[in-house]
């Protein structure tokens, strides 16, 4: 047991007390700041009633009351809640009608608010059961939905071969989008995709960007593989690869669709893939790096003004 001296916040004085180090409370024991609980209520009051008078008297609006508030609250014309409601209510009976128009059953009402769109809560219930039909952009089938909500694909499966499709826009990078240079330009995901686009305009050799969608199974599941252009003369596919497949992980992520390749190959379609070193180099062999123009390999920065997200 240790005997502890400390100095009382209040009166001043030295006082002393046991201490155990070891136990329940023992640290609070530790940090007593009064010697008797006569001094601890006494300065307690005195320390409320200082921060009474820091603080500005108001007088309440609804029923005249004096109350205090803190600096930081001096817009504050309220003492209570239940002044707040009855000055709430009063407001609310001095406000004017407003005539409105239901927008369910087309009929006018008056109203205090003017936000207000429906008559009465069964109108509100209506609306929400009303639908509207869509066609779905893939497969044109008929969706019946609510009126608030316009989906453009029926399923995920659907959705995913949208996606595949290039119809739906996807982030993946700051080169993404459509090129002004380049009439009816689809929505490249890559300046690569673009700089082949150009390749095959100035040679006379118009592509399809994302022709066709093929449906494989890989493992049991599902998979979309959308070849990134189709040459009409020729009849042949042709996908863009940014690196070659490898052990590293980016190589693997831009090279997952190859077991799909690999799957429609095997069915008869011819695919060639190009990588984006080798087709730069053969641009180069050609003397066409230098010729075609807006050539985004060429200096990305000059060809930004280029890409808009919007056609």
């Amino acid at each position: 047991m240790n005997i502890i001296e400390k100095q009382c916040k209040h009166c001043g004085c030295t006082f002393q007390f046991n201490y155990e180090p070891n136990g329940k409370g023992s640290g609070n024991k530790l940090r007593r700041p009064y010697c008797t609980e006569v001094c601890a209520t006494t300065h307690r009051k005195l320390m409320s009633r200082a921060q009474i008078s820091s603080r500005s008297a108001k007088i309440c609006v609804e029923c005249g009351d004096k109350f205090y508030v803190m600096k930081c609250h001096s817009s504050r014309k309220l003492c209570s809640n239940e002044c707040r409601y009855k000055y709430t209510a009063k407001a609310l009976t001095k406000k004017k009608l407003h005539v409105l128009t239901c927008k369910q059953c087309l009929i006018t009402f008056s109203s205090k608010r003017v936000c207000r769109r429906f008559c009465s809560p069964k109108c509100f219930c209506s609306s929400r059961l009303d639908r509207h039909t869509l066609a779905c952009e893939v497969c044109s089938k008929q969706i019946v939905t609510k009126k608030s909500y316009v989906p453009r694909f029926c399923s995920k499966r659907c959705t995913h071969e949208a996606q595949s499709r290039g119809m739906i826009t996807s982030h993946v990078n700051g080169r993404s989008g459509f090129r002004s240079d380049i009439l009816n330009s689809p929505y490249f995901k890559s300046s690569f995709e673009a700089d082949y686009y150009r390749y095959c305009l100035h040679v006379n050799m118009v592509p399809l960007y994302e022709h066709k969608t093929f449906h494989v199974v890989i493992d049991g599941k599902e998979k979309r593989y959308t070849p990134d252009f189709w040459h009409s003369i020729g009849d042949f596919y042709v996908e863009l690869k940014g690196v070659r497949e490898g052990e590293s992980r980016f190589s693997k992520l831009l090279n997952s669709n190859a077991r799909s390749r690999e799957t429609v190959v095997a069915s008869g379609q011819h695919i060639d893939v190009v990588y984006m070193n080798d087709f730069y180099d053969e641009l180069h062999r050609q003397g066409l790096y230098y010729t075609i123009a807006n050539l985004e390999n060429r200096d990305y920065a000059s060809t930004e003004y280029l890409i808009s997200k919007r056609s």
